[in-house]
């Protein structure tokens, strides 16, 4: 909870941060603040959840338990576009469960991720549980595959393009490391497939002889353009429109 309050008083610094390096609204940097601070607080909501469990053993005498532990070291690499958001998702959870973090910062936006390790530090936690790596973005392959490779590093997450995830999902296999990724297609440059959706409702016959629009089942423009069936068994065919609604339907 420390760190949440410890974010929201460096509002001042991210937003000036967030404009200086990713061309931010104040708004935007305002919104990405306060979700990241609610993100916290849910986070450390987590701990009381964590539990083991006792398995049926078939051994008389013998008690069967399951232990959740902390894996180590987790490498967060998170994007620029909504920096205070992703960055704080990449290791608030996995700080929560009793691990430590780096949080491998973009090249766009280093102060703006360097200042979250400065609000968890201010809030307490000890040197060297979240910690921050920075660098020049021709050398962010080498770097992140350094962290990768790193054998104190046990589980990655990344949020960024498909193909840059693909990559850093290869490097963690070869070492049998655990990635979740959550990438976005449309961050690839790729050509996205054109994808057409029929419409929901058939065109029919309007009052007045043209094609009627699309229109919800049951809206007052199509009553009123008799494109549904009375109620009324044996009046008014379909799609005929009731001689009370001609004048309605001729003014829409």
């Amino acid at each position: 909870m420390k760190a949440a309050d410890a974010l929201a008083a460096r509002k001042d610094d991210f937003v000036a941060a967030m404009m200086a390096e990713t061309g931010s609204t104040a708004g935007w940097a305002m919104f990405n603040l306060t979700l990241a601070a609610g993100m916290v607080r849910e986070a450390a909501a987590l701990t009381t959840q964590i539990a083991g469990e006792v398995i049926p053993s078939d051994k008389p005498g013998c008690l069967a338990m399951a232990l959740k532990e902390p894996v180590g070291v987790i490498l967060g690499i998170a994007p620029w576009n909504a920096p205070i958001i992703l960055g704080v998702r990449a290791i608030a959870v996995p700080l929560a469960c009793g691990n430590s973090v780096i949080l491998k910062a973009s090249e766009l936006c280093p102060r703006t991720h360097a200042l979250i390790i400065e609000a968890f530090a201010e809030a307490g936690f000890p040197e060297g549980v979240v910690n921050v790596v920075t660098n020049a973005p021709e050398d962010a392959a080498e770097v992140v595959g350094a962290l990768i490779d790193a054998p104190q590093v046990k589980r990655i997450n990344f949020t960024g393009s498909t193909n840059v995830g693909r990559i850093i999902a290869k490097r963690a296999a070869e070492h049998l490391k655990p990635f979740r990724s959550i990438a976005a297609a449309r961050a690839t440059g790729a050509p996205r497939p054109r994808v057409t959706i029929p419409p929901r409702v058939p065109a029919q016959s309007h009052c007045d002889g043209t094609t009627a629009p699309h229109l919800r089942v049951g809206s007052p423009l199509r009553r009123a353009c008799g494109l549904i069936r009375s109620n009324k068994s044996g009046t008014n065919p379909p799609h005929e429109p009731h001689p009370h609604h001609r004048a309605r339907c001729a003014r829409a």
